[in-house]
């Protein structure tokens, strides 16, 4: 389980975003494996709507402050349809809702994620699991298990840099920071150039968005 910290700098200084422990990680991996059906499931075959499944992500994304996943499955939100002002309320707190199943659906996953998947309050499992059922229940569960995979591993970078500028994580490692951050640096490009193909964009365009955009979710 992830220690839960601020989401961005602490009282003193330290970088304090949640990040992975090299053993954290493997545990999580651990959990996710046996999913890996499920998560088939979900990205290949579609049993959960392509949209819907991004705007959990982003969900999760803000929950977890990871700029990185936030950019990047926002862009994917926005070109499976989302319009700006809806991403704009995906996973902010009082926000309005025109789809409350959908709502009630970002709300569990970012109690999971910010509960790093312990208890959730008692009423939000049961209303979940009566309106969607066991199985889009634990769909749901497993795309939020994936993006908080994705974000601590990005965060963990995040925290390698800076710590470049002298503002060291009070949680991870500098060897952690090394082998997740290069990781997530081999994955990273991977999907800016995804997104570039499918926003029909030049790579270098997409990744200049992705620096101007500039802030933590």
């Amino acid at each position: 389980m992830n220690r839960a910290t601020s989401p961005k700098q602490g009282p003193f200084g330290g970088f304090r975003k949640k990040t992975y422990r090299l053993e954290e990680l493997v545990r999580q991996l651990a959990v996710l494996v046996p999913r890996t059906p499920a998560i088939v499931s979900v990205w290949v075959r579609k049993r959960l709507d392509p949209l819907f499944r991004e705007e959990i992500m982003v969900a999760v994304a803000r929950t977890n402050a990871c700029r990185f996943c936030n950019f990047v499955h926002g862009q994917w939100a926005l070109t499976a349809g989302l319009t700006p002002e809806e991403l704009e309320r995906v996973g902010r707190p009082g926000g309005p809702s025109p789809d409350p199943e959908r709502s009630l659906a970002l709300d569990y996953a970012q109690a999971l994620a910010a509960a790093d998947f312990g208890a959730v309050p008692e009423h939000l499992e049961r209303q979940v699991r009566e309106r969607f059922g066991a199985q889009r229940q634990r769909d749901i569960e497993t795309v939020a298990r994936v993006m908080t995979l994705a974000n601590l591993s990005a965060n963990t970078l995040d925290a390698l840099l800076s710590r470049t500028r002298g503002v060291p994580s009070g949680h991870s490692r500098l060897v952690d920071e090394l082998v997740i951050g290069a990781g997530f640096l081999v994955v990273y490009p991977v999907m800016i150039l995804l997104l570039a193909v499918m926003q029909r964009r030049a790579p270098w365009s997409v990744w200049r968005d992705f620096l101007q955009s500039g802030q933590d979710p």
